[in-house]
C-alpha cells in the first residue's frame, strides 16, 4: 500500500481559512461574529474575498471606556476532505493564536491601523439561525491621548481605504515569512496594549518583534566575521557529544542578536527619518543618533529580562509641543540608591514604536515577489 504524504503548508491560518470556505457547500458554510474595539475611529467597511471576511462600525460612539465598537464577520465551514487546504499539514513549532484566525486579524489590523484592538466578545451563528454568544475579559485601562500621540491621533483611518491591498499584500508573502511576520505584527500588537500599563513591555515586546524578523538579515564579514561559516569550520567539535554539538550549535546561531536588531532597523528605516529643524533639537533623534540609541534600547532591554535592571526611560510630558519630541531633555537622573546616566536614557515609547511598524511595513514591501 503506498504512502500518501501531505503538503507542509505554512502559511499564515486565516490565508488557509479562507481556501478552505471557498471549497466548502453553503450549507456546511457558517459565520463567526468578533466585537472588537479600539480607541480609533474607522470609517467605511471591510468585505474581503466577496463577503468571507468584513468589518464595519458596530458603535458610532464611544463607551465608557472611551472605545469604539466595530464587527468583525469571518465566514467559516466544517472540516472537509483530506485535500482540504485548511487541513494540510504545518510545522509544529509554528505559532498559536488563543482566539484564532480573528486574532490573527486584529494583529494585522493594529499593524496597519497603527492603533490597538481588544475582543470583546465572539458570536457563533449557524445555518440554522441559532447563535451563541460569548464576552471576553477586557484589560483595558483609559489612556491620555499625550501619553502616546501616535497610536491616539486623529488621522484618517477607514476599513475601506488601502486594507484590501494591506491584506494581498500578506497573502502574496513567501511562505516562509508567513508565520515569522504574523507572530512580529502580533509582538507589536501586544506592545500598543502594555501602554499606560507598564512602558518597559511596550519596549520589550517591541524589541521581540523586530528579532523575529532580524534573522532574515544577512550578516557580511564587515560586521560578522564569522559570516556564512558553520561551527565546524571553526572549531573541531568531533570529541563533543552529540548534545554538546547542538548546544554550541545554538549558542553559535544566536551570536550578534543585537548587531541582527540593529542592522534590521538600519535597512528597513528608510524614508523614516526627515530633515529641517525643531525647535527642540536636543528633544529630536536623527539618523546619525540611530545606531547608539538602537544598541541602547536592546541592552536597556536585556538587561532587564536578564538581571532585573529598571530602564531609564523618558518621562511622558504633559506640553503639547512634547508630543513631537523624540526623547525628554533630562540627561540622567538618581533614584534611591540607583544612578542613571544620560546615555542609559531610553527615547519616549511612541518614536520606537513608529520606527518599529515602519521597518515591519518595508520588510512586507522588500519580500513581495518580483
Amino acid at each position: 500500500m503506498s504512502i500518501v504524504r501531505r503538503k507542509l503548508d505554512n502559511r499564515m491560518s486565516w490565508v488557509r481559512h479562507i481556501d478552505c470556505v471557498k471549497f466548502r457547500k453553503k450549507k456546511d458554510q457558517y459565520f463567526e461574529e468578533y466585537e472588537i474595539a479600539t480607541e480609533c475611529r474607522i470609517t467605511g467597511g471591510l468585505d474581503y474575498e466577496k463577503g468571507l471576511i468584513s468589518c464595519s462600525f458596530l458603535t458610532f460612539e464611544k463607551d465608557e471606556n472611551g472605545l469604539y465598537k466595530y464587527l468583525l464577520r469571518i465566514k467559516s465551514a466544517t472540516h472537509g476532505e483530506q485535500n482540504d487546504s485548511r487541513y494540510l499539514d504545518v510545522h509544529k513549532s509554528g505559532y498559536y493564536f488563543k482566539e484564532g484566525v480573528a486574532e490573527e486579524f486584529i494583529s494585522l489590523f493594529s499593524l496597519y491601523f497603527q492603533c490597538r484592538f481588544y475582543i470583546v466578545a465572539t458570536s457563533t451563528i449557524f445555518s440554522n439561525g441559532q447563535k451563541h454568544r460569548s464576552e471576553r475579559y477586557l484589560k483595558y485601562r483609559r489612556t491620555e491621548g499625550g501619553i502616546h500621540p501616535t497610536i491616539f491621533s486623529d488621522k484618517t483611518r477607514s476599513f475601506s481605504v488601502g486594507l484590501v491591498e494591506f491584506l494581498d499584500k500578506i497573502r502574496s508573502l513567501p511562505t516562509e515569512f508567513h508565520q515569522d511576520f504574523l507572530w512580529a505584527s502580533f509582538q507589536y500588537l501586544q506592545s500598543l496594549r502594555q501602554v499606560s500599563l507598564d512602558t518597559e513591555m511596550v519596549f520589550i515586546r517591541l524589541v521581540s518583534a523586530v528579532e523575529i524578523l532580524s534573522k532574515y538579515i544577512d550578516m557580511d564579514s564587515s560586521v560578522d566575521i564569522f559570516s556564512a561559516r558553520e561551527i565546524h569550520e571553526i572549531v573541531d567539535v568531533t570529541s563533543l557529544s552529540k548534545e554538546q554539538q547542538d548546544k554550541l550549535k545554538e549558542i553559535f546561531s544566536v551570536r550578534n542578536s543585537k548587531l541582527r536588531f540593529v542592522s534590521f532597523i538600519k535597512k528597513y528605516c528608510t524614508r523614516f527619518f526627515k530633515g529641517g529643524k525643531s525647535r527642540a533639537e536636543h528633544c529630536k533623534i536623527r539618523k546619525d543618533a540611530l545606531v547608539p540609541t538602537l544598541k541602547t534600547i536592546y541592552s536597556a532591554r536585556s538587561a532587564y529580562l536578564h538581571s532585573g535592571e529598571s530602564m531609564y526611560l523618558s518621562m511622558p510630558l504633559r506640553m503639547k509641543e512634547a508630543r513631537t519630541w523624540d526623547t525628554d531633555p533630562s540627561m540622567g537622573m538618581t533614584i534611591d540608591n540607583r544612578s542613571f546616566s544620560g546615555s542609559q536614557k531610553l527615547p519616549f515609547a511612541h518614536f520606537f514604536e513608529s520606527l518599529v511598524r515602519h521597518c515591519l511595513l518595508n520588510f512586507l514591501k522588500d519580500k513581495q515577489p518580483q
